[in-house]
């Protein structure tokens, strides 16, 4: 794990990593983000023992059931792009968040351009080390 930590900062069990992003209503990898996902598998090359949940929000303005099923279309991309470099199927789980996401509200405030992003963000948390 210390690798990790010399990489990427882990607070509370979760990998703070707000450079996964998607383009409004889609859910494919983007250049940036699979730059940032490089250096998660990296990462879990080096801790052969980590296993980690792939959570994914939406900030989509479509009913909940739009924003679930996108959240889990988006969360699917990033574990088979990850799965596509050679981490085995089950250390990595990936779930959609829909807009259930407890850090920003964009649904009730204006939210900067900043917040928008994030509340469409993918967030790792390490399930085992």
């Amino acid at each position: 794990m210390k690798a990790a930590v010399d990489e990427i900062k882990i607070v509370d069990n979760k990998l703070q990593i707000n450079k996964i992003y998607f383009d409004n209503d889609k859910a494919l990898i983007t250049a940036s983000a699979s730059k940032e996902l490089d250096r998660i598998v990296n990462i879990m090359n080096k801790n052969a023992s980590m296993e980690i949940l792939a959570e994914t929000y939406t900030d989509t303005k479509g009913s909940d059931a739009y924003n679930k099923t996108l959240s889990q279309k988006r969360a699917d991309a990033v574990r088979s792009y990850i799965l596509a470099k050679g981490i085995a199927p089950n250390r990595i789980k990936a779930v959609g968040r829909g807009e259930d996401n407890p850090i920003i509200d964009c649904e009730s405030k204006n939210c900067s351009d900043q917040e928008l992003e994030q509340s469409r963000r993918t967030e790792f948390t390490i399930t085992k080390k």
